[in-house]
């Protein structure tokens, strides 16, 4: 993988009386800039959670075109007016080697049909002065379940291409684990 960035959104923290807490705030990450990895919450009321929900990518309200800040990587991450506007969600980008050729991919998600809901089930502390949680995103999980995708012969540029966006979002609700820092 040479490129990788993506939209975190709508963090909530699901408790064990049935209670949500939700996060504000849209954070961008770009895998390769340490400076953009971390997200800090520091609004959580202290107690035990189940599980944590958020999504890659943007919800409707906050899909439009130019309604971030106008900064260099919400810029270049717009996705095309011609293409229904707003942001891209996702983007995978890299090569595939095999024994007789490499090939480049271009994993790209965008529009609100490809909007990921990311679900953690796992109990999290949070406790009154400081709890950290390291939030890691294994690559391969966009490649497995439910749908096995084979970006040699499923396709190897997906934007614009709904069909094949819909089959790798839909396998992006497990891409994520928690663990304590």
């Amino acid at each position: 993988m040479t490129h990788l960035e993506y939209y975190i959104s709508d963090i909530t923290f699901h408790d064990e009386n049935g209670r949500d807490f939700h996060a504000p705030g849209i954070h961008y990450i770009n895998g390769f800039s340490p400076q953009t990895n971390q997200i800090l919450i520091d609004s959580v009321p202290c107690g035990t959670y189940t599980s944590m929900t958020c999504h890659i990518g943007l919800s409707h309200a906050l899909n439009v075109s130019h309604s971030l800040t106008n900064t260099a990587e919400n810029v270049n991450m717009a996705w095309p007016d011609n293409m229904g506007g707003g942001y891209h969600f996702l983007k995978m980008e890299g090569y595939v080697k095999t024994p007789i050729a490499t090939s480049g991919y271009v994993v790209h998600l965008g529009t609100d049909t490809s909007l990921v809901t990311c679900i953690m089930t796992q109990y999290l502390d949070v406790f009154a002065i400081r709890s950290e949680w390291n939030m890691t995103m294994n690559i391969n999980e966009w490649y497995r379940s439910p749908a096995v995708y084979n970006l040699l012969t499923d396709g190897n540029n997906t934007m614009g291409n709904p069909s094949l966006m819909s089959r790798i979002a839909g396998n992006g609700y497990d891409v994520f684990t928690l663990q304590l820092n």
